[in-house]
């Protein structure tokens, strides 16, 4: 009889120690918030370049979730004879600057240009931004 006592007592204290670690988490750390950025423009979006010249756009982004990459700044949509530099916001960067050139064969704009400015980084989408774009004469 001592012997059956004495298994008992093990045993329940082997639920009770086992029943206070509570139930098996059902929640994974495999599976972190998707990743997401989104890009706004300076100067309200706005942007004036001269004919034989430059001007600089300030691109920032906002990254959230698991996104920490890079993001890769395109322009589409240019006028003629209009370019744009090449621009990638870094990982741990948050802003940069579009250069755009106006060679001294542009056309000028009547009424300011609708330009696409769009990121793009590993994994995530990201929307466009519409730059107003106008090309004036020296």
């Amino acid at each position: 009889m001592r012997m059956t006592f004495s298994r008992l007592a093990v045993a329940a204290t082997l639920l009770v120690a086992v029943g206070a670690c509570g139930p098996a988490s059902t929640e994974s750390d495999d599976d972190p918030t998707p990743g997401a950025a989104s890009i706004a423009l300076g100067n309200q979006g706005q942007a004036t370049v001269t004919i034989g010249s430059t001007t600089t756009v300030p691109v920032s982004v906002d990254r959230s979730g698991s996104f920490t990459g890079g993001v890769s700044i395109q322009v589409s949509g240019l006028p003629t004879g209009v370019t744009a530099s090449a621009l990638t916001i870094g990982s741990g960067q948050t802003s940069g600057n579009v250069t755009l050139t106006a060679a001294a064969s542009a056309t000028r704009t009547t009424t300011p240009a609708s330009v696409q400015v769009t990121g793009t980084g590993t994994g995530v989408t990201i929307a466009s931004r519409t730059l107003t774009l106008s090309v004036r004469t020296p």
